[in-house]
């Protein structure tokens, strides 16, 4: 096994899975990828004045993704863990 995917929805259990899943890559010498599936917006002629937008969702995504990142590097320092945002459409 070359990867481990996780994927997180920055509820406390799913944080806590991902952690779990950084102790299987570091035990089993593989690289960590964290993965959040955000919902974006659909927009319609009946929606009216929309504040909220695809790239500010994805920015907040990426925002707290960071920081799970963060918070398991801390943890597991030498382990190798990159970070996807994507959303469903």
């Amino acid at each position: 096994m070359k990867t481990i995917l996780a994927g997180t929805d920055f509820t406390k259990s799913s944080v806590n899975a991902c952690r779990y899943a950084a102790l299987l890559a570091q035990k089993l010498n593989c690289k960590l990828i964290i993965f959040n599936l955000f919902q974006s917006p659909v927009y319609h002629s009946n929606a009216g004045l929309v504040g909220i937008t695809l790239p500010s969702i994805k920015k907040d995504s990426s925002d707290r993704l960071g920081k799970v990142i963060s918070s398991v590097k801390s943890v597991f320092p030498g382990l190798k863990v990159e970070g996807l945002a994507s959303p469903y459409t």
